[in-house]
């Protein structure tokens, strides 16, 4: 049977099973019509070989397919009961070393994944942000998931910002042995970008291309939205003494792009001069209103 190989998880392979046979001073031969059956890690099998739906071809062989939904290892033999002159010669992958049959092969799944964080978050205009990008892999080993170093990342760029000049360590090397680096951007405006994290990692010959879509294990893309707000308050002015004068206050935030809107329900606090307040005013008495 053969032969040992690595696949992704969800990619189903194929092992060929041969029979052959060797009678007197003939020379060997392949084994037709012979039923064989799967041994070891049957739990794997997808039921979908030749060898568990027929028998042997004229090459003496037939398959069996397995896949696996998670990292692993499947170990896979075969036993047949092959005719020789009327009686049969029973045979297995599992003979020790001195019969002319092989040993059982061995199926390796593998997978990997990226994930960017915060997936959401708001910083104030020209305060930089920090994407951090984390790639994983399972040997199918049994460790589990485990950091995926020395690989590179790129990141695709979607949102009003896009495209801009991303920093951060992606952009100069690969990822460490956390299986990490970063992208960084600081805004001038307010707007949105958004990061999908790519990466392509090749695991005992396996090539996995990953991204942040959402898809599988992977997060989704990293949503970073700048916004900035401000305060006004008006007019000056001269009164004559015991002549009460309004300042009107007016609170406005602008993020993403949404574009400048007024904000309500917001609490004013007076500063400076504040010994001159009658304390009447809306501002000290509540909250900004509809029209901030």
């Amino acid at each position: 049977i053969g032969n040992d190989g690595t696949n992704r998880v969800n990619d189903p392979h194929t092992f060929t099973v041969t029979v052959m046979r060797q009678v007197g001073a003939g020379g060997p031969e392949a084994v037709s019509g012979v039923t064989v059956t799967p041994t070891g890690d049957t739990g794997f099998l997808t039921g979908t070989g030749t060898c568990e739906t027929g028998t042997t071809d004229a090459s003496g062989q037939c398959t069996i397919i397995v896949n696996s939904s998670s990292p692993g290892q499947a170990s896979i033999g075969a036993t047949a009961d092959v005719p020789i002159d009327g009686s049969s010669i029973s045979v297995s992958t599992d003979e020790d070393a001195t019969t002319p049959s092989s040993a059982p092969a061995t199926k390796t799944w593998v997978d990997a994944k990226i994930s960017i964080s915060p997936l959401t978050d708001l910083n104030p205009v020209g305060v930089e942000h920090t994407f951090t990008v984390t790639v994983e892999k399972d040997l199918g080993d049994g460790n589990g998931w485990v950091a995926a170093a020395g690989e590179a990342v790129t990141a695709t760029q979607g949102g009003s910002l896009a495209t801009v000049t991303l920093g951060g360590t992606c952009t100069t090397g690969n990822t460490d042995a956390s299986g990490q680096c970063t992208f960084t951007y600081n805004s001038a405006a307010a707007g949105t970008l958004i990061l999908t994290a790519n990466s392509t990692l090749n695991i005992d010959g396996v090539s996995i291309p990953l991204s942040t879509d959402g898809t599988g294990n992977n997060s989704g893309p990293a949503t970073k939205t700048w916004g900035r707000a401000w305060i006004t308050i008006a007019a000056d002015g001269t009164n004559e003494v015991n002549d009460a004068h309004t300042f009107t206050v007016t609170v406005m935030r602008e993020v993403g792009t949404a574009g400048p809107a007024a904000v309500s329900g917001v609490t004013v606090t007076p500063t400076g001069d504040t010994e001159f307040l009658t304390g009447t005013g809306t501002c000290e008495t509540g909250t900004t209103d509809a029209s901030g």
